[in-house]
């Protein structure tokens, strides 16, 4: 059975330690700090999991948005960038186009 660690794009993978994971109702409609986040590939695609500034003892998994914007970051070799500078984010609700389904948004702040 292959680890956990190994499901990672980066080579660099986070130490979650005793971190709990946080659901969503925890982090919308706050300003975040993204501090660093690693990318894997799930069973539903790439999956971002994501540490927080201001939030040092747990650990979320992004959504989709989120996941591009990191993977995004990721293709410009721009990783080490959040990491040593964060990433200023605010994630919100957002009904689709069609208004019948809800998402989380991010924006840069």
């Amino acid at each position: 059975m292959s680890s956990f660690s190994e499901f990672f794009n980066h080579s660099n993978t986070l130490e979650l330690g005793d971190r709990e994971q946080r659901k969503t109702a925890d982090v919308v409609e706050k300003d975040l700090t993204v501090e660093d986040y690693s990318i894997f590939d799930g069973s539903h695609g790439k999956t971002g999991i994501v540490l927080f500034k201001e939030d040092p003892e747990g650990f979320y998994f992004s959504g989709k948005v989120l996941t591009d914007l990191l993977n995004n970051i990721d293709e410009k070799g721009k990783h080490d960038d959040v990491v040593k500078e964060g990433l200023k984010i605010h994630l919100y609700m957002q009904k689709n186009k069609k208004g019948n389904a809800e998402y989380v948004a991010v924006r840069e702040w």
